[in-house]
């Protein structure tokens, strides 16, 4: 379940930071 869990926020952080990203561009 952790494995999860993990592999869930490795995907959502980096779509996180490149949505902000794009919003200070």
């Amino acid at each position: 379940m952790a494995s999860l869990v993990a592999l869930k926020w490795l995907f959502i952080v980096p779509l996180l930071i490149a949505s902000s990203s794009a919003d200070s561009k």
